[in-house]
Formats: structure tokens, C-alpha cells, sequence
């Protein structure tokens, strides 16, 4: 008397199969497919059933993973233009004594207390408690007083590349219905508590929807900082507001903020100009943190500005350093591929997790919250040897 139908598409809507249902001794349905040939790559289908009930018709739909063999798994190192919206997506950068840096799909996005572009392991020797300083960079193209934020807005890329680079890829509007490319490329320093950001604008050729390359455009950088625990948050009212700026040092191209005998945030430009400008920003939400049912906002300060002309072709580099001074080899500004082999992506993950612990390793439990724990470290001890990383395990 009552029953359903289902009917399982591809991506490419075609019908891979269609099935009606079989009654059971109990008055209920049930329907069985044949089992579908196995994609060279990982398929989305859609699973639609059409149900018959006394009351009338109802018609539902779901989506299904359809996986392929293991060998033919790949991880997407490149997420294009249509993609960098999708706010659940970022990248974690670690070094090899526990610092991190977790930042998000959109350029100075922060969901979380725990996005921030540099959290410290202050000790030298064993990993403690991260210290955020360095939470996020907005950044403004400026051409004959027209701005445009770096924002999802004008961005077309956001990717990996081999050696963890991170790249953000831009098209800017300049005015007079011209553009620029930009690239932004963060990079951890291994063995210091520092990153890197590079700033490279893209040649226009001959492109005439692009500025000419001899017409340079001003890239201003606004850093927001704060100094606490990775598992805090900043609230100005408490002390901050009466108290920063008096720590902070100006230097001709950035500053030095220190805020404590045992920690010292440097900020430096190449070749860039800082201008002071101390602003405080209130109740920056954080989705992610609300959701979980903990601080769901904290506050951001930022000594001001720092400025540069750029040329086509021309590129610059903010170094954020805490406690030392750290030299970055050039970043690797394109991805080898959209896409890793999942072998090849857990072997590159596995390694951002071994660090330091006095004269031996040890292994971060979970980044962004956990610290090293023998257990954990036991349990993974038996991959990272199947990995081949012996000299570690």
C-alpha cells in the first residue's frame, strides 16, 4: 500500500541506479543497489527517494561520498576562486620546538582565539603553553587615494605548496577599471618563534586590464597583537588598554613590543615606513570558539601602520619575531600541484608534529590545543616508523 522509490545520481546527473522497493512480512521497505564500480577519484552523488504515504508524496534528497581505492586518494592542496569561501577551510603552520600558526581561507579572517598568525614556545627546550602576540595582518592596496582591502572579495586562490608555504593569491581593484595581482606567502620559521609574510605583485604584460608595471601602487599593512596564553583572550578593559602602548618601541620600518621582561614581539617591513597610529578593536567574534560553548569574542590592539610602494614585479617582507631575530629563505610562491596523493600528505602532515623535548623529540598531541603526551606519542611512534622517519621514532 505504501512504499518509496530511490534513485541514486553522479555528479553529471546521470542515474546510476533505480530501484523500487520490497515489502517485508512487518509492512515495511527496504531497497538494495548493486554495488557501484569504484571511481578512480573520490565522487559526490546525491541519493533522492520519493515516498508514498496515505497523507500524500514526499520527496527527500542526500548526499553521499562515494570513495575511492586508497592508493587514488588525493588531498587538495589548492582551494580556486569558487572555493574560498567556504570558511571552514585553513592551514597550520608548526616549527620544530611547537610554535603555530593557524590562519584561515580568507586573508586576517579569525574565527577562533586560536587563529593567529604567531603563537611563541617561549621555552627553549620543551613545549608549554603556545603565547599568541602576532593575531592577524589586514592589509590595503592604495592608488591615487582609491583603497581596497584584501579581502574573500578580490581573492582567487588560496593554496600549500610543497615546502608549507601558504599562499593567498589577489586580484585588486586599483581604480579606473584596472587591477593588480598580489600574492601573500607565509612561512614559519623552523627553528625560531618567527614568520615571514611576502608580498609579491604580479607583472601586468601586456594585459591592459592590469596597471602598467612602471605605475606603483602602495601596500599598507595594519598589524593587531596581543599578548596572552593561546587558550585566553584579550580583554582591553582589564589592563591592556591603560598599559600597551607604552610598550611599544618604534623602529624606521616596524616596532617592538614588550610587554614583559621574558617576551619581546619585533615587527619589521623591508624597505617599508611605519607610522604610528595606536587604534584598539572591540569584540572581535569568534563563531568557532561560541559554538563551542567558550569566549566567543576578544580584543585586538594595533601601535599603527606600515607602507610601501610597489612596483610590478616589486615585492616586500614583514618578519614578526618573538624573542630573537630569524632569516627566511625565499618562499615558494606556487603549489607542484592542486592536489597531494594521501600518502604524500600525511607524510608532510606527520612531520609538522614532532618537535623538540631537551636532547630527544617528542609529539605534539593536537595542535591548535594539546600539548606532547606519552601515550599519543606511543601510539602514532609505530607510523612515524612506517613513514621511514627512523632517526625520529
Amino acid at each position: 500500500e505504501h512504499g518509496f522509490i530511490t534513485e541514486l545520481k553522479g555528479a553529471s546527473d546521470e542515474t546510476l541506479a533505480h530501484e523500487k522497493s520490497l515489502i517485508q512480512t512487518n509492512g515495511r521497505f527496504f531497497a538494495l543497489f548493486k554495488p557501484l564500480e569504484t571511481p578512480q577519484a573520490h565522487r559526490h552523488l546525491t541519493l533522492k527517494l520519493t515516498v508514498f504515504e496515505p497523507a500524500g508524496i514526499k520527496h527527500s534528497e542526500s548526499t553521499i561520498l562515494q570513495l575511492s581505492e586508497e592508493q587514488n586518494a588525493r588531498v587538495l592542496t589548492t582551494c580556486e576562486a569558487g572555493e574560498v569561501h567556504d570558511h571552514d577551510r585553513y592551514a597550520v603552520c608548526t616549527n620544530r620546538h611547537g610554535a603555530l600558526s593557524q590562519v584561515r581561507i580568507g586573508w586576517a579572517e579569525v574565527r577562533s582565539k586560536y587563529d593567529g598568525l604567531l603563537s611563541a614556545n617561549l621555552d627553549p627546550e620543551v613545549p608549554v603553553d603556545r603565547h599568541t602576540m602576532f593575531t592577524r595582518c589586514r592589509a590595503w592596496i592604495v592608488r591615487k587615494g582609491y583603497s581596497h582591502e584584501l579581502s574573500l572579495h578580490c581573492q582567487t586562490r588560496f593554496s600549500v605548496a610543497d615546502d608549507g608555504t601558504v599562499v593567498w593569491d589577489f586580484a585588486v581593484p586599483v581604480g579606473e577599471g584596472r587591477l593588480i595581482t598580489l600574492k601573500a606567502a607565509l612561512q614559519m620559521h623552523p627553528d625560531t618563534n618567527a614568520v615571514q609574510l611576502g608580498f609579491i605583485r604580479g607583472g601586468a604584460g601586456s594585459d591592459p586590464e592590469y596597471r602598467p608595471d612602471e605605475e606603483p601602487v602602495t601596500l599598507i599593512l595594519r598589524p593587531d597583537i596581543e599578548d596572552r596564553c593561546n587558550h585566553e583572550i584579550t580583554k582591553a578593559f582589564t589592563g591592556p588598554q591603560d598599559h600597551w602602548s607604552d610598550a611599544i618601541n618604534h623602529t624606521g620600518n616596524g616596532f617592538k613590543f614588550a610587554p614583559a621582561p621574558d617576551r619581546r614581539l619585533s615587527i619589521q617591513l623591508e624597505n617599508g615606513a611605519f607610522h604610528s597610529e595606536p587604534e584598539w578593536y572591540y569584540m572581535i567574534e569568534h563563531p568557532e570558539d561560541a559554538a563551542r560553548g567558550i569566549d566567543g569574542s576578544s580584543d585586538l590592539f594595533s601601535p599603527g601602520y606600515l607602507k610601501i610602494d610597489l612596483p610590478g614585479n616589486g615585492r616586500t617582507a614583514l618578519v614578526a619575531a618573538i624573542n630573537g631575530d630569524a632569516v627566511f629563505a625565499e618562499p615558494t610562491p606556487e603549489a607542484d600541484t592542486s592536489s597531494l596523493p594521501i600518502q604524500d600528505a600525511m607524510h608532510l602532515a606527520m612531520q609538522q608534529f614532532i618537535v623538540k623535548r631537551d636532547d630527544f623529540q617528542t609529539v605534539i598531541a593536537g595542535y591548535p590545543w594539546f600539548l606532547d603526551w606519552g601515550r599519543d606519542t606511543l601510539i602514532c611512534l609505530r607510523d612515524i616508523i612506517a613513514a621511514g622517519l627512523l632517526a625520529e621514532a
